[in-house]
């Protein structure tokens, strides 16, 4: 369920961008239309630009609700003191509460992902895909597009200090 509610959040986003190339195509358009002698015709022409715009611009509004909805939920869901994954496996509340010492096994790559993301699960150095650069440069990608830059920050700065100590040692 977790992997279809992101993938609905990445359809709406993929939506509005084109929603928007149509929006700014059709300022292109207005201007040209604007170059034109006043008349009823190119009132008419303009006046269907302009509602056509205030549509896609309602429906990115709507979009961008909708997304933020998706989110909270994803969050709300993943913060449940009991966590059903998509395995139907329960997360202990242990796994949430002393940094993840369940076997890696038990939980997929990917559901760490969404109870990293979702805050349930800390990205430190006792997680177990701290090493893993793909999953780092996962976490970055995904609050880059939510744009949550301060954990982006947060990431960075704890590879930067976990890099210097592994280099010193």
């Amino acid at each position: 369920m977790i992997k279809f509610l992101r993938e609905t959040i990445d359809a709406l986003k993929l939506r509005i961008q084109s929603n928007l190339s149509l929006i700014h195509n059709n300022e292109h358009k207005i201007k040209e239309l604007l170059k034109e002698p006043v008349t009823e015709i190119r009132s008419e022409k303009l006046n269907k630009r302009f509602d056509f715009n205030k549509i896609l611009l309602q429906e990115n509004t709507d979009s961008i609700k909708l997304q933020k909805e998706l989110n909270s939920y994803l969050e709300k869901y993943l913060s449940n003191s009991e966590i059903i994954l998509e395995t139907n496996k329960p997360v202990k509340p242990s796994l949430q509460e002393n940094g993840v010492k369940n076997d890696i096994s038990d939980i997929s790559k990917e559901d760490y992902f969404d109870l990293t993301v979702g805050g349930s699960v800390e990205f430190n150095k006792q997680h177990p895909y701290f090493n893993d650069e793909s999953f780092l440069n996962d976490l970055l990608e995904y609050f880059t597009e939510t744009e949550e830059y301060e954990k982006c920050s947060l990431l960075v700065n704890l590879k930067k200090e976990h890099s210097k100590h592994k280099s010193v040692k």
